[in-house]
């Protein structure tokens, strides 16, 4: 028994380290393909939404941005978990597009290794759950998960997809002898799925595919008895599914386009279509883009040969369902999981989108790969012949990923490609223009506004982004034009009613722009944006109270916006409350340090209040921060002649002066001289600092 003993142990440690070595190869290989994303950008497609444009994620992670993370549902999602990552990310590489794009390929690199450490536990076929972990991280599908800073949220509840499907299989083998270990795993099972749904609710069909593993490769179905006790097992996983798509729901709501929009015969016809396209694009990668928009209509004969297509594998698969189980069970994997998003429930206007295929693809590929081993069982040269062919396909998914990395360089190189390989596609011509908007290329984003516009006539968006367009031209009458063309499509697009406002603001007419910053807020009563801008114009009206309560709601719902702190700061200061604008002050200070109005604006409450040292402070952290502000070196030399310093309080002055004369500002210049004048003949200055 001894030797025998030896040679097991010996023959077990040899297993798991080709497992580990296995495992590693796979991280490595995913990690390296994906790594040129690593010089890519961020996009202008939601990537503003999550990480660039939101103060409470760029900040970093504190306190209030981890509750937030709890609480907030920007971009139509709840996902806790994922906000903190990318809060994380933030606070270790701040806005440095590398390395939020080497979080999301670390990640993704872990889940390919995932995929056949679980594979091969499950089933014990090495080198089949080598291969589907293979095609499913280095399939090109994957780059837009991995590529798309937005899409953490994929990578990330992905990662403990299979983190939970992995603690289930151990949970599952250790039930028959080891009761109590086997506890901790199932605890441990629950949890992982708690995690999951807290990055992206799209976890809510793990339950049924437990269910699918029980009945292969873990056999646990030999009877109805077993199934009614399986899913008895499984009632927590099942209530918490029902709850996350509850929420999701509720808060997706506003991105569900309606049954008036989209009848739900449309929708039946893009799933059977949609699927057939998804099984289309595992066999031939060609023409990934970003955005695929919603065709006008399919054809009878697309519709009928989609529904001829998934029949006859349907009905083959179940006829070969127990000589060869996993052709079942990867199909309905691959049905099953996309039912959250294969358009049943249309949230937003996409066909289809590359990002959907990340869960769902693992069921086809163990259909394809379980399915090849087996068609080829008799050959003579089967491990030869199926090798090569395996390490064809590997590289071949490398190269066409590496090419489609490629696309997600930049906002203008995207979307560039996906008019170039889809018809019709407004979507894209409006996210071009966009990108020409962030280069300076108002003429280019004119014309992609133009050709979206042509697209869908009823779009606001292009409508009000030409407005924008032609602001920044100084057309401003043109601009008008359009902001009304978009509320003329859409009277509940609140975003133009904030830019029409902008435009009156700007013209001085302060009346018609509060006019138009209300309507905004009766839509969307939760735009900070539009209760900031109706306290601006509300504080040029000399409404200060009001504006007062505009900017504390702002400050509500986006706490940590140092421009409305200083707002509100000001606001409270003209309002005779300095000692609550000081503190505002110090608020923005204290989210970032750098904020060089902060500073002055603190310094010149620490001048009028005589704490001439604490304002001297301010206005050289100002300095260091801003150092060609003449209005700052003007306010130093004031404070610094307040305390007879009077060589540095001449220096300051001298460098205001230069620096207004080089501005052209005649009148502050004027002020400055007479500075200069009071300091050379040992006088001190006075005036209004505020």
């Amino acid at each position: 028994m001894k030797p025998r003993s030896k040679t097991t142990s010996a023959g077990i440690g040899a297993l798991q380290n080709s497992t580990m070595v296995l495992s590693l190869l796979l991280f490595l290989l995913s990690a390296c393909t994906f790594v040129p994303v690593l010089k890519n950008g961020f996009i202008n497609f939601d990537d503003p939404i999550y990480v660039t444009e939101n103060v409470h994620v760029n900040q970093g992670l504190s306190c209030a941005s981890f509750k937030w993370a709890f609480h907030g549902t920007d971009g139509g999602i709840w996902l806790p978990l994922t906000w903190i990552s990318h809060m994380l990310d933030c606070q270790i590489y701040g806005l440095k597009p590398w390395g939020h794009h080497l979080t999301n390929v670390l990640i993704h690199a872990m889940s390919t290794a995932l995929v056949f450490v679980w594979l091969f536990r499950v089933t014990g076929a090495k080198w089949r759950s080598f291969m589907v972990a293979a095609l499913f991280g280095l399939h090109p599908l994957r780059v837009e998960s991995v590529a798309w800073v937005a899409e953490r949220k994929d990578v990330l509840s992905v990662m403990f997809w299979f983190l939970t499907l992995l603690a289930y299989t151990e949970y599952v083998k250790k039930s028959p002898t080891k009761h109590s270990i086997a506890k901790r795993f199932y605890a441990l099972t629950f949890l992982f799925f708690i995690f999951g749904l807290m990055a992206k609710p799209m976890l809510v069909t793990l339950p049924f595919v437990l269910l699918l593993l029980d009945y292969w490769p873990l056999s646990r179905i030999q009877e109805r008895k077993s199934v009614r006790k399986l899913i008895i097992e499984k009632w927590p996983f099942f209530v918490l599914s029902i709850l996350a798509s509850i929420l999701a729901f509720f808060v997706q709501k506003s991105g569900v386009v309606l049954l008036g929009q989209l009848s739900f015969f449309d929708r039946i016809k893009n799933v059977i279509v949609s699927y057939v396209q998804y099984i289309g694009k595992t066999f031939w990668p060609e023409n990934l883009c970003v955005y695929y928009p919603y065709p006008d209509y399919f054809s009878f004969g697309t519709v009928f040969a989609s529904v001829v297509l998934l029949v006859i594998i349907s009905a083959v698969f179940i006829w070969q369902w127990r000589r060869h189980p996993y052709l079942l069970v990867g199909w309905l994997w691959f049905l099953g999981t996309f039912m959250p998003v294969i358009g049943l429930v249309q949230v937003g206007k996409q066909a289809v989108a590359d990002r959907y295929t990340y869960i769902p693809q693992v069921g086809l590929l163990l259909c394809l790969v379980w399915g090849a081993h087996a068609l080829t069982k008799t050959w003579k040269r089967q491990s030869l012949i199926l090798s090569a062919t395996a390490i064809a396909i590997i590289i071949a998914c490398m190269m066409l990923t590496c090419r489609q990395i490629g696309y997600w360089r930049d906002s203008e190189t995207l979307f560039g490609h996906a008019i170039a390989v889809t018809k019709n596609n407004a979507v894209a011509h409006i996210s071009l223009g966009n990108a020409f908007i962030q280069s300076g290329r108002i003429d280019d984003a004119i014309v992609q506004y133009q050709e979206a516009s042509e697209i869908n006539p009823n779009s606001a968006e292009a409508q009000n982004n030409l407005g924008n367009a032609f602001l920044q031209k100084g057309k401003v009458d043109e601009a008008v034009i359009h902001y009304q063309k978009a509320l003329e499509v859409a009277p509940g697009y609140a975003q133009a009613h904030d830019d029409l406002g902008d435009v009156f603001l700007h013209k001085g007419n302060e009346s018609a722009a509060i006019q138009q910053f209300q309507m905004a807020l009766e839509i969307d009563p939760k735009d900070a944006r539009s209760h900031i801008d109706l306290g601006i114009a509300l504080y040029q009206s000399g409404r200060m109270d009001e504006a007062i309560v505009q900017y504390q709601m702002a400050l509500e719902i986006s706490p940590d916006d140092t421009k409305t702190h200083n707002n509100l700061g000001l606001a409270l200061y003209q309002s005779g409350r300095t000692d609550e604008a000081a503190a505002q002050y110090q608020s923005a200070l204290d989210i970032d340090p750098k904020n060089a109005d902060a500073h002055i604006n603190l310094g010149n409450f620490f001048l009028q209040a005589k704490q001439f040292d604490d304002a001297i402070i301010h206005y050289e952290k100002a300095l260091e921060i801003d150092p060609n502000d003449a209005e700052t070196h003007y306010a130093l030399s004031l404070a610094l002649s307040q305390l007879g310093r009077t060589d540095k309080a001449i220096a300051s002055a001298q460098r205001a002066l230069r620096l207004a004369n080089e501005q052209n500002n005649s009148a502050l210049a004027t002020a400055i001289q007479w500075q200069l004048k009071f300091c050379q003949t040992n006088a001190v200055g006075s005036g209004d600092f505020r």
